[in-house]
């Protein structure tokens, strides 16, 4: 092994947890969940109060996607935005596992 090759070994990895893929697979893709979840609740809490006759409190990016598509517009970004961390969770893993079964370069 080359002396270049020793300090990568030493140095890519920044903690014990970034040796375990699979929890950084799993943690990711919870949060991916967590927005999708947060979606579905923000449209239902949006409809259920619209429909009491309240008014709806959005913030300026939710504005812009209300003012294109509705309440149900708001609902599908946030399920977009989760299967975009979920798919980025995936290939996140995916890369750190083949790179470990790769032979040493000599």
């Amino acid at each position: 092994m080359s002396n270049d090759n020793k300090f990568i070994s030493r140095n890519m990895y920044t903690g014990s947890g970034s040796r375990k893929p699979k929890t950084g697979f799993f943690i990711t893709a919870a949060c991916g969940i967590f927005v999708i979840l947060f979606g579905i609740w923000r449209y239902f809490s949006m409809t259920a109060v619209y429909d009491a006759g309240g008014t709806v409190s959005v913030n300026r990016l939710e504005n812009l996607v209300y003012s294109f598509s509705g309440f149900l517009g708001i609902a599908i970004v946030y399920v977009i935005v989760g299967i975009g961390i979920i798919i980025y969770a995936y290939i996140d893993y995916k890369n750190k596992t083949t790179l470990d079964n790769q032979p040493p370069q000599q």
